[in-house]
C-alpha cells in the first residue's frame, strides 16, 4: 500500500508529464466506489480457457493471439490468449478499432525475462471479460511452482520476494484502478484489438474461426515515409496511444495524438504545452533528440526544474528503461533531418 505522500508525487508527476506534453490536466478515471466489485472465479483453473496451466494449452475454443508493438512493461515477457463466444463476431469502426462480443475472455500472462529472451517463471495473469453493460478486470497470482493462480484481491500487490533483472524495487501487480489507467482510454478496452495493432497471423484465425469476415479493415497499416518511422510510429502507438488519444480523459489542451496516424502532426517541430524551461524547445526536433522532449521523458533526462528529480514516461512499468525502444525513436528523429533535407535539395 502506498503511503499519502508517495500517492501525491505520483500524481503530481502524472500532472506535470500533462502539462509538458499536451495541456492541463484533469481526473484520468472517474470513481468505482458506487461498483459492485465483478465476480471472478478463485483460480485461473476454473476459468473455462486454459486446459493446461503448466504450458499455458488453451482450450479448443479459445487461442493464442499476437500484437504487433507489445507495450514494454520492465522486460516481463507477456503472453497473450483469447476466447470469443461460439458465434460471436467483430464490429470494426472506420478507424480500425475491433469491438469484441460479450462474452469475450483475453488474458494477458507476465513472466520473468530470460537470457534467450523467453519467457520464464510464470508472475501474474491479468483477465479482461467483457460482460453485458462493461468490461470486468481480474488479477491471478502464480505460485512458485507455475501451477496454478489464485485470484488477487484487486489492490496493488507488492511481491516482495521477487525483483525482475536489472530493477531494484519489488514486483508491484497493478490494481484494478490502475488497470484503467491504460484501458479506459481506447474505444473497447482492449487496448491491443485494433487493425494496426494486431497481427496479420491472428486476424487470419480470427477470420478462420468466423469471429470476422473477409472484407479489409480500415487504416490496416501505419501511414509512414520509410520504415524507421513506422517503427518509431508505431512503437510509440503501442505505449502511449491508449493514453494519449480523443477517448481518453489525458487528452488534454495540447491535444497529444499519438495514433499512429496523427503522431507526426502532433509531435514533429511543436512546442511542449506550458512548458516553463526553454531549453527544450519542441516535442519532437527533428534531427535532435537532446531537444526533444519526447526522447528526454523515455531517457529520464527530462528536468523539472527542481533538485535532481527528472520526469518519465511512460507512468507505469518503468523501472528500467527501454532500451530497444528508445533507439528506434532516437533513430526516427535523427532521421528526419536527413529526409527533411533531402526534400529541401
Amino acid at each position: 500500500m502506498s503511503s499519502p505522500m508517495s500517492s501525491w508525487v505520483t500524481a503530481t508527476a502524472a500532472a506535470l508529464l500533462l502539462l509538458l506534453l499536451g495541456g492541463t490536466s484533469k481526473p484520468t478515471i472517474k470513481s468505482e466506489t458506487d461498483r459492485a466489485e465483478p465476480e471472478f472465479a478463485g483460480k485461473l483453473s476454473d476459468l473455462p480457457i486454459f486446459k493446461n496451466l503448466v504450458e499455458l494449452a488453451p482450450h479448443e475454443g479459445a487461442f493464442p493471439y499476437e500484437v504487433n508493438f507489445p507495450l514494454y512493461s520492465d522486460g516481463t515477457v507477456k503472453l497473450r490468449h483469447a476466447m470469443l463466444p461460439e458465434g460471436g463476431t467483430i464490429e470494426a469502426d472506420e478507424e480500425g478499432v475491433l469491438f469484441l462480443p460479450v462474452g469475450t475472455l483475453l488474458t494477458k500472462t507476465f513472466c520473468v525475462p530470460t537470457e534467450t529472451g523467453a519467457g520464464g517463471a510464470k508472475i501474474e495473469t491479468r483477465v479482461l471479460r467483457k460482460d453485458e453493460e462493461e468490461w470486468s478486470y481480474a488479477v491471478y497470482l502464480w505460485n512458485a511452482e507455475g501451477t496454478e493462480a489464485i485470484l488477487g484481491s484487486g489492490q496493488e500487490t507488492k511481491l516482495g520476494d521477487l525483483c525482475l533483472p536489472g530493477v531494484k524495487e519489488a514486483y508491484a501487480v497493478p490494481s484494478r484502478m490502475q488497470c484503467l489507467q491504460c484501458h479506459a482510454g481506447v474505444p473497447d478496452v482492449a487496448a491491443g484489438w485494433q487493425s494496426w495493432q494486431i497481427s496479420d497471423h491472428t486476424l487470419t484465425e480470427l477470420r478462420r474461426r468466423k469471429h470476422l469476415d473477409d472484407a479489409p479493415l480500415a487504416r490496416a497499416r501505419i501511414e509512414a515515409a520509410n520504415e524507421i518511422e513506422s517503427e518509431a510510429l508505431g512503437y510509440m502507438a503501442g505505449n502511449c496511444a491508449h493514453c494519449h488519444n480523443p477517448a481518453s480523459s489525458n487528452f488534454v489542451g495540447g491535444e497529444l495524438d499519438l495514433r499512429p496516424w496523427k503522431a507526426k502532426e502532433s509531435l514533429v517541430s511543436l512546442p511542449p504545452a506550458r512548458l516553463t524551461r526553454n531549453d527544450i524547445p519542441h516535442r519532437v526536433a527533428p534531427g535532435d533528440p537532446a531537444q526533444s522532449a519526447a526522447f528526454r521523458l523515455m531517457a529520464r533526462t527530462f528536468p523539472t526544474g527542481g533538485g535532481e528529480m527528472t520526469l518519465r514516461m511512460p507512468p507505469l512499468g518503468n523501472a528500467r528503461i527501454d532500451e530497444r525502444g528508445l533507439g528506434i525513436v532516437e533513430a526516427w528523429i535523427k532521421n528526419l533531418t536527413a529526409v527533411s533535407t533531402r526534400v529541401e535539395k
